[in-house]
């Protein structure tokens, strides 16, 4: 009996460390995604192709409606923080 419960902690364990090494690879994609997008978005949107556009929308946006052949949506967490003004920077440094 001992062996078995050995065995069942072991693998819990084992399952523990599978689930925290998925959690740090979804963190890092999910950083890293949020990074491109907020660095590029300008750029997506001023140059990019439609499709590069369009993901970049479903990306950040949520509540996606169109108004007058315009796209209104509100920015999905974390996007939403840069919109805060600490966080903006004047591109054109007047």
């Amino acid at each position: 009996m001992l062996i078995l419960s050995n065995f069942l902690e072991q693998a819990k364990i084992e399952s523990l460390l599978n689930d925290t090494k998925t959690s740090e690879h979804n963190w890092l994609e999910f950083t890293e995604q949020f990074l491109n997008n907020a660095f590029h978005a300008r750029e997506i949107m001023e140059n990019g192709l439609v499709e590069e556009k369009r993901k970049l929308i479903f990306d950040v946006g949520e509540n996606l409606f169109l108004r007058d052949k315009k796209i209104e949506f509100s920015f999905k967490k974390p996007y939403d923080i840069l919109l805060q003004p600490q966080y903006h920077t004047n591109v054109l440094r007047d």
